[in-house]
């Protein structure tokens, strides 16, 4: 994210440059800028970010000429496209997926997938009801609705004259009735004895008007004496509830009184100098959003969308859901984690479905259901869980034998709280949600506003600006060709693009004088190149290592890194011995093989640093949150962790042995092919985490 800020000052700065407006290049602006600048690394990523872009758009656009030339094919062609594209697992496989429609323009499709044609599980395309959609399919289809919506004004026009007559024919009913009232009423006359009843009636509805109701006085029942005596009596009882009292406001109707759990929870924090952040209702929003900002919407999500999905729809029996290799990468930089360990994974995953394993691991008084997707307990229980649990494998709920003695689920909720409190996780997700607090404080954050908004304000001219030929062609093609004026106003002098610092790839003249024949040629040719493999490579990073400092101790037996952070330093066999490490952070530094031994860390956290084959011999970890630092073979013999949250941190293959933890939740951080040995846990709970291919050993845990 603070990379995508970045991107946006920078472009920002392009503006202010381009448009020479004094306003938006003051000086504390400009200071402003110079410290959110980027430097060649962050150059690098924004070359990778707009890499992966890229590659986005050229798949839909691959996807939807794979589609008009579906809609044209006969069934046996289908077929065989079909079995081409099913053959690809990856999502924005573009080479792949290029191959595939070379094939279709050459007419070899059948030629290459004549069997897999064949296959039963693409019977359901001779089922499908798909005819080939041109312009002048287009036309008829317009026409059609427009016929319609003409069929439909004149069933309201006959409706509502209809409604009309019926409206007058009843009007004009009301009135002959009402004639006839009056008729009636006028040779109708009353006798002298019913006058006389009639004026008796309304006199007593006016004497009825001018009566007042008495308020009743129940003293008034007994003489003077024996008021004065009742009134004596009665205040003279022992019933409070007989004397009124006077109150500044309404009492509560409910006692606000906290639970022994909660007042245990404000004890510790008192002791431990624990200001509460927020509730626990405001922390799960917020864990929610950032759930949600690095899973996405899981069910919108869980399925893979790759060009087959693009070109034939998602209604259709071959849908991949992701593995959880797949879910992992989404929430994994690329490169951060080799592609053999996904392969393991997946492997080892075809045959046990995402089972875990529990072996005399009890839980005791766990705060959260089950992180792990375990249907293997053996002699794990949970003992007194302190939330609703109906299933076998727990013993005692506390909500289900303490609801009557006042054991509620805000008690729960408190303790929780505290733990997140406890553990910083609250201030980590505070920080990450709210990234963008520094561009307010350097008066940054409305230019970001105003530039957004001329960038939307540049697109929506732009969509106003398409002829019917080219709305046509979004309708049939999901794409289309812009013309000159339409690339002027992008690309041209005073165009958002504008193409001053570098030029572009094109000739904007030469482009507007080719038809549209040679512009579909053009693109044939250009899928024709990536289906060689030409244009779809990556930018590869590049970058110097540099040397850590160290500060030795004792004749050199032991060394400290004292206030030394590590910035885009990658590492490699590098092992780490004797070493203590405090208030050294590692920022985007992976490190591969680079074990420690003897060697504590001390506020030294991982900010985007993925570590591979780093395994923690005798090696405390303390106040060190992990945040989006991949780990994978690192296995943690005899390592205690206290204070260390793991928030959006998979681990792979990095079982702990005899390493207790303390502290430590973990925040949206999936674990694969990882053990828990001999390892208790307390104050640890788990939170949108998934797991697969685990187990939990000989060590159970407390309030986690």
């Amino acid at each position: 994210m603070k990379l995508f800020i970045r991107i946006l000052l920078c472009t920002f700065i392009l503006f202010c440059y381009l448009l020479q407006d004094s306003a938006c290049v003051s000086s504390s602006k400009l200071s402003a800028m110079d410290k959110m600048k980027m430097d060649s690394k962050e150059v690098d990523k924004l070359q990778q970010l707009h890499y992966g872009w890229y590659i986005q758009a050229v798949s839909s656009l691959l996807g939807s000429v794979g589609k008009q030339m579906y809609m044209k094919m006969k069934k046996p062609q289908r077929r065989a496209f079909v079995a081409c594209l099913d053959s690809i697992p990856k999502e924005y496989d573009v080479k792949s997926g290029a191959q595939c429609l070379v094939n279709a323009f050459d007419g070899k499709l059948e030629n290459y997938y004549g069997e897999a044609a064949l296959d039963s599980k693409l019977d359901f395309i001779d089922k499908q009801e798909i005819f080939p959609i041109g312009k002048l399919d287009v036309k008829k289809i317009k026409r059609f609705k427009v016929k319609k919506r003409l069929i439909k004004l004149e069933a309201q026009r006959k409706a509502r004259k209809k409604i009309n007559g019926i409206q007058i024919e009843k009007i004009k009913l009301l009135k002959f009735r009402k004639q006839r009232r009056r008729h009636f009423a006028s040779q109708y006359k009353m006798t002298p004895k019913m006058i006389e009843k009639m004026n008796k009636i309304n006199s007593m509805k006016y004497q009825k008007r001018r009566k007042k109701r008495v308020k009743r006085n129940v003293l008034s029942l007994y003489s003077n004496k024996e008021a004065i005596e009742e009134a004596k009596r009665v205040d003279n009882l022992e019933g409070v509830y007989y004397k009124p009292k006077n109150y500044a406001k309404m009492p509560d109707l409910k006692e606000n009184k906290k639970s022994s759990v909660q007042e245990f929870t404000k004890m510790i924090r008192e002791l431990a100098h624990i200001k509460p952040t927020k509730n626990m209702t405001s922390s799960y929003s917020n864990l929610k959003k950032l759930q949600h900002a690095v899973f996405g919407a899981r069910e919108k999500n869980k399925f893979k969308n790759r060009m087959l999905d693009m070109v034939i729809g998602i209604n259709h029996p071959l849908r991949r859901m992701k593995s959880f290799s797949d879910r992992v990468k989404d929430i994994t930089p690329d490169g951060m984690i080799d592609e053999n360990v996904y392969g393991l994974v997946d492997a080892v995953h075809k045959h046990n479905k995402d089972a875990n394993a529990n072996f005399l691991s009890p839980r005791f008084m766990p705060i959260m259901p089950e992180k792990l997707n375990t249907k293997r307990q053996l002699l794990s229980p949970d003992i007194f869980p302190l939330y609703r649990d109906e299933s076998d494998n727990s013993i005692l709920p506390l909500p289900n034998v303490m609801e009557k003695v006042g054991f509620e689920e805000k008690d729960r909720d408190d303790i929780l709280e505290l733990i997140m409190d406890m553990t910083g996780v609250n201030s980590v997700v505070d920080d990450t949600l709210n990234m963008v607090n520094g561009l307010r404080r350097n008066g940054l954050d409305t230019d970001l506003v105003d530039m957004t908004s001329l960038i939307d304000q540049a697109y929506s001219t732009l969509s106003a600006s398409l002829t019917n030929s080219q709305n046509l062609d979004f309708v049939n093609k999901k794409f289309t060709f812009m013309n000159k004026n339409q690339m002027e106003t992008l690309y041209g002098e005073r165009g958002i693009y504008n193409t001053s610092v570098s030029d572009l790839p094109f000739d904007i003249h030469e482009i507007d004088e080719l038809t549209e024949k040679q512009k579909e040629e053009s693109i044939r040719l250009t899928i024709r190149e990536l289906a060689k493999g030409n244009g779809a490579q990556g930018h590869g990073a590049t970058g110097k290592r540099a040397k850590r400092q160290v500060i030795s101790l004792f004749g050199g037996t032991y060394q400290i890194v004292f206030l030394n952070p590590t910035v885009f330093s990658p590492q490699a066999f590098a092992p780490t011995i004797n070493k203590l490490s405090v208030l050294g952070p590692l920022v985007i530094s992976p490190q591969l093989f680079c074990p420690s031994v003897l060697s504590p860390l001390l506020m030294s956290l991982p900010v985007i640093s993925p570590q591979v084959g780093n395994p923690l011999i005798f090696s405390p970890y303390v106040l060190g949150p992990n945040v989006l630092s991949a780990a994978v073979f690192n296995a943690y013999v005899f390592s205690p962790y206290v204070l260390s949250p793991n928030v959006i941190n998979p681990y792979v293959m990095s079982p702990l042995i005899l390493s207790p933890f303390v502290l430590c939740p973990d925040v949206l951080s999936p674990t694969v092919l990882s053990g828990v040995v001999l390892s208790p846990s307390v104050l640890s709970p788990s939170i949108f985490t998934d797991s697969a291919l685990a187990a939990n050993i000989l060590s159970p845990t407390f309030l986690s």
